[in-house]
């Protein structure tokens, strides 16, 4: 399988990139904000901009990460719209999604999307706004008077390079569209904070070896770099290849067992019936498996922005060292 397959099949569940090729007047996350004199709002995107006379007041949200990162900087009640196997926030702003229109399953339609005449549409991945298999295109959005803005991770850009601080930028942005920008730096301010827990409470204990691994159809992936590597390593973990030159790679079952992981992270981007049972079936000599270190990675706990790569560092965190969140 092709590095594209690869990244087609990441996107379906909201994983890894997709291309900005396709995007005009927005893209992908990115720079600093800034405000004319005249007061029109201007955020940088994948070397365009998305401009606002005023702050959003509908926003339709493609992505379960900006879902909730509207809701914790205390914009979610500007969401007038979702797409279903995006819309997966968590718990505790789940039941206020209820009576949202939903205009797809797993893309935007683009009559639904239009109709809803939003001020604005988030996405976390450019081909959900590429025109192709019946969404709208940011031309057709703009025609409207729909802004559109796609977030950095959404883009091909350098994803080698991709770290859990990156949300940050996003979220001023988010701040800046939506007229919040006082939620959004409260909502960076509590994020740091857990990022600084974390790394007091792993500091000086032992890395754990990590095998981080998705499985595309028969084959293998290993995350080589890029963002989830910098979760692997800010929660604690060592990751057992290292490629700044490619965020993934294909790797045989006899490679990962000889490297003999402490812990192996999971993600069945190919749906499997028992994930865990998986991974101990072809891997039954690792520590990993002999420890029962294996933690299965959820669609929903892998969103690429906002405040779910945070919280999947605490997540993992809590999986690779328990003890050092036992006290305190």
């Amino acid at each position: 399988m092709s590095k594209m397959d690869f990244a087609r099949h990441r996107g379906a569940v909201a994983l890894l990139m997709a291309s900005c090729a396709v995007i005009a007047t927005a893209g992908c996350g990115g720079g600093s904000p800034s405000a004319r004199p005249g007061g029109t709002i201007e955020v940088p995107s994948c070397g365009r901009t998305v401009a606002l006379d005023a702050p959003a007041r509908s926003v339709v949200v493609v992505g379960a990460g900006s879902v909730d990162t509207l809701f914790e900087m205390g914009a979610g009640d500007r969401i007038t719209g979702v797409v279903g196997v995006h819309a997966r926030p968590a718990t505790q702003f789940a039941a206020r999604l209820g009576h949202l229109p939903d205009i797809g399953d797993a893309l935007p339609g683009r009559e639904a999307l239009l109709a809803l005449q939003a001020d604005l549409v988030l996405a976390e991945q450019g081909r959900t706004l590429s025109g192709q298999e019946g969404t709208p295109t940011i031309e057709q959005l703009r025609e409207a008077g729909t802004a559109s803005y796609v977030v950095a991770s959404g883009c091909d850009e350098n994803p080698v390079a991709a770290k859990v601080t990156d949300s940050f930028a996003e979220i001023e942005n988010f701040g800046r569209l939506l007229g919040a920008s006082d939620g959004a730096r409260d909502l960076i301010g509590r994020l740091r904070g857990r990022l600084d827990d974390v790394a007091e409470r792993t500091a000086g204990r032992k890395p754990v070896k990590v095998a981080y691994l998705t499985l595309i159809g028969s084959d293998l992936w290993a995350f080589t770099s890029g963002l989830d590597v910098d979760i692997v390593t800010r929660a604690g973990g060592r990751n057992l290849w290292d490629d700044p030159g490619k965020p993934f790679t294909v790797m045989s079952r006899e490679e990962i067992t000889a490297a003999d992981p402490e812990a192996i992270l999971f993600f069945p981007s190919t749906p499997t019936a028992d994930p865990r049972e998986y991974v101990r079936r072809h891997f039954p000599t690792t520590a990993a498996v002999k420890n029962d270190r294996i933690h299965v990675v959820a669609p929903e706990d892998s969103a690429r922005t906002g405040v779910r790569p945070v919280y999947q560092v605490e997540t993992i965190a809590r999986f690779l060292h328990p003890e050092a969140f036992e006290e305190k």
